[in-house]
């Protein structure tokens, strides 16, 4: 029966001491040492560069909010968007300053928006088209392109479907999401 003791009581020693001696971090007592720290998920990198938020907008057109946008149930920082309100498109104007190398982003509508809204997005280099997405609710485009040698960037933005909400003006935040520029 002693026998017995020795080998049941062993491992359930081993486990108390372990809980109690590591205070809750993971240690191999029978070798004595610690054991190897757990790896983390490393989190995925920001871009680096220039938010376009922080580019001069100019001429007549809108200049957008900046700030954080949630869009498929993911939240941007860096992000530059406008309330479509009860109107059927916008436009923004950067300049570039012909400083930049390339554009990333998400384009998108907001998790608040009227879900019979699609928004076309159209991005113009020196007022030459060199991307055109089409977003709803729940639906994103990745943008990336090429803006060396630009001047002027232009975003125009059209939207069909449902509108707005008469009372209170509200409609679809239509934006880029973690808008940056690269050198």
């Amino acid at each position: 029966m002693n026998r017995w003791m020795r080998k049941t009581a062993a491992p359930a020693l081993a486990i108390a001491i372990s809980l109690v001696a590591g205070c809750g971090t993971t240690q191999n007592v029978s070798s004595g040492g610690p054991a190897a720290p757990a790896q983390e998920a490393a989190a995925p990198k920001a871009p680096t560069g220039t938010p376009l938020g922080d580019m001069t907008s100019v001429g007549s057109a809108e200049s957008p909010q900046r700030g954080t946008l949630k869009m498929n149930t993911k939240v941007y920082d860096d992000s530059i968007f406008s309330n479509l309100g009860c109107n059927v498109g916008t436009a923004w104007d950067f300049d570039l300053n012909r400083e930049f190398q390339s554009l990333t982003a998400t384009l998108g509508v907001d998790d608040y928006a009227l879900p019979e809204d699609i928004v076309t997005v159209t991005v113009l280099a020196d007022n030459a088209p060199i991307s055109q997405s089409a977003v709803s609710l729940g639906v994103t485009a990745d943008l990336n392109v090429s803006v060396a040698n630009v001047l002027r960037l232009r975003v125009e933005i059209t939207r069909r479907g449902g509108g707005c909400i008469g009372e209170t003006g509200f409609g679809t935040n239509v934006g880029f999401g973690a808008a940056i520029l690269a050198k």
